[in-house]
């Protein structure tokens, strides 16, 4: 149980880490270009062509603001982590609390256990996943 909720938060922290300075990048692109309405020849406010490749974008806040500025606004990304990572551990121990109960009434029939016991309907895997989904937000509501 433990160790569920842990590599879900790893994973997400991983995640975040290695794609947050794409992230910046691109928000440094989308915030460059100009609104269709206002001028239609590709070019910012000052008249310069706005860069849409992101590796160059990633490049240039690198070199003229700065490695860790790829980084700005990661605390805030690893809190939101803890969204999917307690979605993912609450529906993991309800998959696990419906199966044992299954296992358990099914164990009394001295024979094998039936493969539907073992498995959730999608209609169950549906409802767990939209009541996780819902304890997790409930919990992390004040992150957001």
């Amino acid at each position: 149980m433990t160790a569920s909720l842990l590599s879900s938060s790893l994973a997400g922290a991983i995640n975040v880490i290695l794609t947050n300075p794409l992230w910046v990048a691109s928000l440094r692109i989308m915030e460059s270009k100009v609104p269709s309405s206002s001028a239609d020849n590709g070019c910012n406010t000052e008249g310069q062509h706005a860069d849409t490749n992101l590796w160059r974008v990633t490049k240039r806040i690198a070199k003229s603001e700065g490695v860790l500025q790829l980084w700005n606004g990661m605390f805030v990304s690893l809190l939101l982590v803890s969204n999917p990572a307690i979605q993912h551990f609450l529906y993991g121990q309800l998959r696990t609390w419906l199966l044992d109960m299954r296992n358990a009434n099914s164990s009394g029939h001295g024979r094998g256990l039936h493969p539907s016991v073992m498995t959730l309907t999608p209609l169950e895997a549906f409802f767990f996943g939209a009541l996780a989904k819902t304890g997790a937000t409930v919990v992390t509501y004040p992150l957001q």
